[in-house]
């Protein structure tokens, strides 16, 4: 992987998650669909929380990639003022609008 471009080593990273995302929640439902056996609850539990942890990854890797794309296209003090803000709630943060008006 080390000659492919950024973009596609990203997008197969992406791709790789979530292919082991979908694994984890369908070894969970095949064990809740499994009559014949008792829940595994433990077992259960871990592929849910394997798989949440793996979207969540993925979700966290997609706001970065976007934030990425966007803040090289502003000007440098907008720039320095939505670097240092981080996508939890909001894209940029939720007092965007104050930081711009500054």
């Amino acid at each position: 992987m080390d000659r492919l471009p950024t973009q596609q080593v990203f997008c197969f990273r992406t791709q790789n998650d979530l292919g082991q995302a979908l694994s984890a929640l369908s070894f969970g439902i095949s064990g809740l669909l499994n009559y014949e056996q008792p829940v595994d609850r433990h077992g259960l539990l871990s592929h849910l929380a394997d798989a949440g942890r793996l979207i969540s990854d993925v979700i966290h890797q997609q706001s970065v990639a976007r934030r990425g794309l966007v803040l090289p296209k502003l000007n440098n003090k907008t720039y320095r003022d939505l670097l240092k803000t981080a996508p939890i709630d909001d894209f940029f943060g939720k007092d965007l609008p104050d930081r711009v008006k500054q």
